[in-house]
């Protein structure tokens, strides 16, 4: 523009010589507008505007800007600019410009402090960096600054950042799925909501959820044989139950064909009865001599309300019937010639079969 200027005042003193103007007037107006000029490039002007990725890099040279100018900065690609726009005051720009990429979880703040442009970097709460736990600074004291790329907060300090069915795996750890994290235990189910999980049994398996489900409930089948997976006694009587004269259960054992039990100290025998058998081929229960707390209940007595029957079976001969409290004490009652009542028992136990 400079030289432009010029020509245009010198083809301007041509016309005045040719009109026949004074020489003198013609040099006097050149020399002040050189003045001028130079002045304009040696004070007013701030000097190149650059930064790296600045898209409009145009003022290069002192006399490209002048006094009060205002520019907007603009930088390439998805980089954000420091400040949004700089003035020309004074021979100085406003600020030292820069281009940065905004923090990944977290923010960017920048300033200009005595001619040194300061840019923080920080993380949300909730989020941090494994690699960079402290907030990354960046300072630039003269142009051309460097693009700024802060490091990315890719790692969580508090579940509420997550999704809802995930947790934070550490102190600078991961959001990962809740049921992965804190997996139910064997043969359950996992549901995962609000950071958290909640575990269940799948049918028919039973026990802890949290710990594992590793049982499963002894079943009564009706049936003319005996299954390969029915319960017995340690002398290999198979344990069956019958309604007897009162309309309850009577537990006994399995004797030609038909389910020999126990009641009112006589010996009965009933052609239809149930098969106690073990979902788990043998490996869910045991026998265990005495009462215990967590025996095998299959019923409660019609004669004597709130009383339960639980399997038992003989110490000295194995024979299987059911047991109760009774006024001495637990009791198996078991059909015999005699001796039905037998203080020497196993009560049939529930045990865990995975």
């Amino acid at each position: 523009m400079f030289a432009l200027e010029k020509e245009a005042v010198l083809a301007w003193s041509k016309y005045l010589m040719v009109t026949g103007k004074s020489e003198n007037f013609v040099e006097k107006v050149f020399k002040d507008y050189v003045s001028r000029q130079w002045r304009l490039f040696n004070k007013n002007g701030c000097g190149p505007l650059k930064a790296a990725d600045l898209q409009n890099n145009h003022c290069k040279e002192q006399y490209h800007s002048t006094a009060q100018q205002q520019v907007k900065i603009k930088c390439g690609g998805l980089l954000k600019p420091f400040p949004e726009s700089v003035g020309c005051s004074g021979g100085q720009w406003s600020a030292l410009p820069v281009c940065y990429s905004e923090q990944v979880n977290g923010r960017v703040e920048c300033k200009s402090e005595g001619g040194v442009t300061v840019c923080k970097a920080s993380c949300s709460p909730g989020w941090g960096s494994a690699t960079h736990p402290l907030p990354a600074e960046y300072k630039c004291p003269k142009t051309p600054c460097p693009s700024f790329t802060p490091h990315k907060c890719h790692n969580c300090t508090q579940n509420s950042v997550c999704k809802y069915h995930e947790v934070c795996t550490g102190s600078f750890g991961t959001c990962r799925e809740t049921c992965l994290v804190k997996p139910c235990g064997v043969n359950a189910k996992c549901l995962s909501s609000n950071h958290d999980r909640s575990c269940t049994c799948v049918s028919p398996w039973k026990g802890d959820p949290y710990q594992g489900c590793r049982s499963q409930d002894l079943q009564w089948v009706q049936t003319r044989g005996v299954p390969n997976n029915a319960v017995r006694s340690k002398t290999q009587l198979a344990v069956c139950r019958a309604i007897g004269p009162d309309s309850g259960w009577h537990s006994g054992f399995v004797k030609n064909q038909r389910c020999t039990y126990e009641y009112d100290w006589r010996e009965y025998q009933a052609n239809s009865y149930e098969v106690l058998v073990d979902p788990c081929g043998g490996r869910g229960w045991k026998w265990m001599e005495g009462a215990q707390w967590n025996m095998v209940s299959y019923g409660e007595s019609k004669r004597f309300p709130g009383v339960k029957y639980y399997v038992c079976s003989a110490t000295r001969d194995g024979l299987v019937g059911k047991l109760f409290n009774t006024r001495q004490g637990f009791l198996c009652h078991i059909a015999r010639y005699r001796d039905t009542r037998d203080g020497s028992f196993y009560a049939l136990v529930p045990q865990p079969c995975a």
